[in-house]
């Protein structure tokens, strides 16, 4: 097996079981990128402390706070989950002794080769273990941050995942928006124009209907990466069927559709490119006529002076 496409037999087995957030806070611990802070407060300090970890490139740790204050023990947040090649590759089950280059290398190939999975259907898990309902639900319970001193309130979200269903099609979308709690049992959703959770709601708000959502927080890392890359919408809605019922000739068929999509997909890409190198040159040049004309001016303007100078 080439280096560059290593994944060990533990990692696989992982990946079949599945993993929480437990698991990986373990895995990253034990490849020594994990950092642990006791007694921060949730007004700004802890959103201070997380945006001084991330700058620090690869040097960069997992910052798990705990003991929070005015929270129990055990009530804790996790910040800076992503920031490093280990701690990506740790989340994608990928090796964690690759270089920079190395795991562009390999996901690169991963992309390229995505084999789809349909999710399996489950009646019961560790989720449904502590239950909250009416009078008895009160999000202050978790030690939401207020991240920046000028936020508008505490944000739960966006490490969350929120999960919409297309209401005329039925198919479910993962995506990562704001998520602010303003009491203790509503919360603020902001979803950006045109991403596909806010298009599915505005769909239903125009019917007169609500729109449910169901919001996770504290999940694998890798379902929170996964909310927040986009996939074709087509592909959302009908890969499942597509790579079922495909026999190795679709497969083969399918393979050069989407090499050559790539194809010109890259077309596309390098012609924006350089039209936006052309408008950068246009507009450098641009700049650099005025700057000239300035300094032309302010030439003018200093001999001016020197004349006026030696008038007096």
């Amino acid at each position: 097996m080439k280096a560059e496409a290593t994944i060990s037999e533990e990692r696989v087995v992982t990946t079949a079981k599945g993993r929480d957030l437990r698991t990986w806070i373990d895995e990253v611990e034990k490849l020594g990128e994990l950092a642990r802070i006791n007694g921060a407060d949730w007004d700004v300090e802890i959103g201070a402390i997380t945006e001084l970890g991330h700058h620090r490139g690869e040097k960069s740790k997992a910052i798990l706070f705990d003991q929070i204050k005015g929270y129990p023990e055990g009530y804790r947040v996790l910040s800076n989950t992503l920031n490093t090649v280990k701690r990506i590759a740790t989340t994608l089950h990928m090796d964690t002794n690759y270089t920079r280059l190395d795991f562009v290398k390999d996901i690169k190939r991963h992309i390229t080769e995505v084999n789809y999975i349909k999710p399996e259907v489950v009646k019961d898990g560790p989720v449904m273990e502590n239950v909250f309902e009416g009078k008895d639900i009160d999000m202050w319970k978790f030690p939401t941050p207020k991240w920046h001193e000028l936020d508008g309130g505490r944000y739960i979200g966006t490490g969350s995942i929120d999960i919409t269903v297309e209401p005329d099609e039925g198919w479910v979308n993962l995506g990562t928006y704001r998520v602010m709690i303003q009491n203790e049992d509503t919360l603020g959703f902001y979803i950006s124009p045109g991403k596909q959770g806010r298009i599915m709601r505005e769909k239903y708000f125009a019917r007169g209907q609500s729109c449910k959502v169901a919001v996770s927080f504290g999940q694998d890392p890798l379902l929170y990466l996964a909310g927040g890359i986009e996939v074709p919408r087509s592909r959302a809605r009908n890969h499942w069927r597509i790579y079922r019922s495909a026999d190795s000739r679709d497969c083969g068929n399918r393979r050069r559709m989407r090499s050559d999509r790539r194809r010109r997909d890259g077309r596309r890409t390098v012609r924006r490119m350089d039209g936006i190198l052309r408008q950068l040159d246009a507009t450098r040049a641009d700049h650099e006529s005025e700057a000239a004309v300035s300094s032309k001016q302010s030439d003018h303007s200093r001999c001016a002076a020197n004349a006026t100078a030696m008038r007096i």
